[in-house]
Order: C-alpha cells, then sequence, then structure tokens
C-alpha cells in the first residue's frame, strides 16, 4: 500500500496546520472559557473563518460543503486539528457527530439525510450516539444489549435505557442501538425531542465536560420512530457499529503521532510534553503510549 502525500493532500495538510497555529491555538481558552457558560460566540466565529477558507466538513462530499476526502486524507487532517482540543470542533469533525455523519450518509434513507444530515454538516445540530447501557445492559460487549425495537403498525416502538450518550443532552438527533431479535440489532435515527425520550442527567465523570462531550442518560419510554428512521437494513445494526468504529478517528491522538496517517499512532513524549507546555489548563502526565490529555479527561495537575 502506497502511503505517500499526494501534493494536494500535502497542500492541505499546510492550511490546515496554519489555521490551527493562527486562529485556533491563540483562541482555544476563550473557546474552553465560553463553553464553561455554555456560550459559542467565538467557536462560531472560528467555524465560519473555517468555512470561507474551505476547510470545513472536509470528510464528507461536495455536495455537502466538503472536500470528499477518505480515511487516508482525514488522518493526515485529524493530525493538524488534534493539537488543539478544540480543533476538530472548529472544522466540524468532532465526534460523535463525524462519525454520524459518515453513518447517514452511508446508510440513511434521502429523508432522514435531508431532515439531519444538511443541518449536521452546516453547524446548525449536533447528533449523539446512543448504544452503550448500565449493566447487565450493553457496556463493552454489545452483544448484552438490553434496548428493544419492536415492529408496531408502519414503524416500530423504541424501550430501553442507555448512558454515556456522548453529547446526547443537547443533540437534535440520536442513533440508537436497539434488538430487534434475539440475535440481531439495528440502528435508528431518533428524533431527541421526540415523546418518550427522556434526557435523565448528565453523568458527572473524573473530568471536565467540554463542548459536546457530555455524557448524557437517557431512557425511551415507548418512543415511536417510522420505518425510514432504520440506518441502513433491519438487522445490521451490529456491522454499521463496527464500521462506525473504525471511521472515528482520534484526532487528539493523531495529533502527537510519529505517522501522518495512522489515526491510533502514539504519541511521542517529546510532542506531547510540546503540546501540553501551551496549554491554559492542568493535564495528566502522558504516558509513553497516550497523546496530550485533553481538557474534559484532566484528573490532576502535573
Amino acid at each position: 500500500m502506497d502511503f505517500e502525500l499526494s501534493p494536494a493532500l500535502r497542500e492541505l495538510r499546510a492550511r490546515v496546520r496554519d489555521f490551527v497555529n493562527d486562529r485556533i491555538l491563540p483562541n482555544e481558552r476563550l473557546v474552553v472559557e465560553e463553553d464553561r457558560a455554555r456560550r459559542s460566540d467565538v467557536l462560531r466565529g472560528l467555524q465560519a473563518e473555517a468555512r470561507a477558507a474551505g476547510l470545513y466538513v472536509p470528510h464528507l462530499p461536495v455536495a455537502y460543503g466538503g472536500l470528499g476526502l477518505g480515511i487516508m486524507g482525514m488522518c493526515v487532517l485529524f493530525r493538524e486539528m488534534g493539537r488543539s482540543p478544540v480543533g476538530a470542533k472548529v472544522f466540524n469533525c468532532d465526534a460523535p457527530d463525524q462519525g454520524n455523519m459518515d453513518l447517514l450518509l452511508s446508510s440513511a434513507s434521502e429523508a432522514i439525510r435531508e431532515r439531519w444530515l444538511a443541518p449536521l454538516a452546516r453547524g446548525e445540530i449536533t447528533s449523539g450516539f446512543s448504544m452503550t447501557e448500565p449493566a447487565p445492559g450493553a457496556g463493552a460487549d454489545p452483544s448484552n444489549l438490553r434496548t428493544t425495537a419492536k415492529p408496531d403498525g408502519d414503524g416500530w416502538v423504541i424501550e430501553g435505557h442507555k448512558w454515556y450518550t456522548t453529547g446526547g443532552g443537547d443533540a437534535s438527533f440520536l442513533i440508537v442501538m436497539a434488538r430487534t431479535s434475539p440475535e440481531q440489532a439495528t440502528m435508528f435515527v431518533v428524533d431527541r425531542h421526540a415523546e418518550g425520550v427522556e434526557h435523565v442527567r448528565d453523568i458527572p465523570t473524573l473530568a471536565e465536560p467540554i463542548l459536546t462531550h457530555r455524557e448524557a442518560e437517557i431512557r425511551y419510554h415507548g418512543v415511536r420512530v417510522g420505518k425510514d428512521a432504520v440506518l441502513g437494513e433491519v438487522g445490521e445494526g451490529f456491522r454499521l457499529a463496527q464500521r462506525a468504529s473504525c471511521r472515528r478517528a482520534s484526532p487528539t491522538a493523531c495529533a502527537g503521532s510519529g505517522s501522518p496517517t495512522a489515526p491510533s499512532s502514539c504519541a511521542s513524549p517529546t510532542s506531547a510534553r510540546a503540546s501540553r507546555s501551551a496549554r491554559p489548563w492542568p493535564t495528566t502526565r502522558p504516558s509513553r503510549r497516550c497523546s496530550p490529555t485533553p481538557p474534559w479527561r484532566s484528573t490532576r495537575a502535573t
């Protein structure tokens, strides 16, 4: 396999690097401070600049305002974006939205893409991915899935309990994994404000929540969805979840990588220390296997 970067991709990488250096890093403290007050004026301004520069949603096709980059291209750009914990959000490539955009693009009905993907790509709304459940439900092992979706008339009725749904509290829609037979699961697109969707709380974690990285506990009380809410085909949930996990590259993990292509590469200790020294918040000491710790995972000062 050829991992050489094309001249166009090298030029694009340089543009993203310059934007991070010149616009994001000088403003990341302001973005974080505003987010603590649940405001986003500086972030919105930076997103408008990224859009004007042709760097917004680069993973999406041109029809949605992107550049149509594949995995190789996004690994290269994520390495640059991940030098700031707010970098991916500025380019509208942050989790969980980036992975959810990919799922909608590849597997959603035309009606669902028009209703949810288009505004998500424009940065007008956010989304959540709702799979993890309290014990004994699906945690690290999705096969323990307890949430169910049962056919009812011309649609489905979803019943279940989820938590650690990142961004779920503020999301406009959720991608929900539910069991549709003893051996199969299916993904559904659910309006976050539909009748029966209860946002129980945002779960406290060891770190400060930031941007969409707030972990919601959600209950689904007989939530009705139409047939067009199914992603892909009925019974394809586990396959789509596996695909989504493979495509959800971590910008922060890419930031200190010695490789410009591998999203899960380890940070070098030197680059990790250099990145930490510029941060306006305390961070945990990175191990040899970890990239610079983002502020929402900080537990103690070094």
